[in-house]
């Protein structure tokens, strides 16, 4: 996956993340909201390294301009944990979305396009304030930005 496809993929899953998770209260140790470390997870998955050492390792050259902090192999591994059923559920919503998308059952959808156009078509399926962005994942949501709650998932 090119580096600029994978931007894309993590700022929509942020962005979705953002908005259906639940905001949690603030804590002093927790650095990376659970819909970063959602987003971290999707990232290790779509670059293929299961190693949480390796990840993370490759996470700092690649992804390290997404996220405002990386975390250490433990924190990652026990945030993970916390997080198991959250990201299960996750996965079934942005599974619903992909189906529900016009372009994703269209035949064209699965044939390879030019990273350009594979942009374009993605950006449609984003929020305004995603696509509009370079791409980087938001390090915190601005005061203005408006959180819309579909349904949340504990």
């Amino acid at each position: 996956m090119e580096d600029a496809d994978l931007d894309l993929l993590l700022s929509g899953v942020y962005c979705t993340a953002d908005d259906l998770l639940p905001e949690r209260p603030a804590n002093a140790r927790r650095k990376l909201t659970d819909a970063e470390i959602v987003t971290l997870c999707v990232g290790q998955v779509s670059m293929g390294i299961p190693s949480d050492r390796r990840f993370l390792r490759a996470a700092h050259r690649q992804l390290g301009h997404l996220f405002r902090y990386l975390p250490t192999q433990d924190a990652l591994h026990k945030r993970r944990s916390r997080l198991s059923e959250t990201i299960e559920g996750l996965v079934g919503v942005f599974a619903q979305r992909s189906r529900a998308t016009p372009a994703a059952s269209s035949p064209r959808a699965h044939s390879p396009q030019p990273s350009h156009e594979s942009r374009r078509a993605c950006s449609r399926s984003l929020p305004a304030s995603a696509s509009t962005t370079s791409s980087a994942v938001p390090a915190a949501r601005s005061p203005t930005t408006p959180r819309s709650r579909v349904a949340p998932i504990i």
